[in-house]
């Protein structure tokens, strides 16, 4: 026996495109597209824009070369050798002499008032200048030295 065909009624057609998960034709598919697309769209730009907002809030030290390096004065505790070096901000101090071996190289600081450096001893809580006493001192960050113009 065989089975008679009904062709479907395409009568209520809309209240099928409404429901999620069927399939969508013409002006409706399109739009809903276009607002997919616009609120992708919408959120990349939000993400670009956090991201620069991140960005232009961390601090850039001019200081600062690459990798996050600066150039610090040292001074031995012993041998009283002095060199540079370059240090990261996460360094551990002392490090090691090259002259002595021995690891007593500590950063110089210097003073802001009368421009004197010196040692730091280790455990002291208020740091002040040996020579004129006052507390407006920083580490003794070496900058590079600008070249004469001929």
């Amino acid at each position: 026996m065989a089975r008679l065909r009904t062709r479907d009624r395409l009568s209520s057609y809309r209240s099928a495109l409404e429901r999620e998960g069927d399939v969508s034709v013409g002006a409706f598919a399109r739009r809903h597209w276009f607002r997919r697309v616009l609120l992708g769209g919408l959120g990349v730009l939000l993400l670009a824009g956090a991201a620069w907002t991140w960005y232009s809030l961390q601090p850039h030290d001019e200081g600062v070369g690459l990798g996050g390096r600066y150039t610090v004065a040292l001074q031995c505790s012993l041998c009283a050798h002095r060199g540079e070096a370059a240090v990261g901000h996460d360094q551990k101090f002392p490090l090691k002499c090259p002259a002595c071996g021995k690891r007593t190289w500590w950063p110089l600081w210097r003073c802001q008032v009368c421009g004197e450096e010196f040692l730091v001893r280790p455990g002291v809580s208020e740091v002040c200048c040996p020579e004129c006493g006052s507390v407006s001192v920083g580490t003794a960050v070496r900058t590079p030295l600008e070249e004469p113009e001929p």
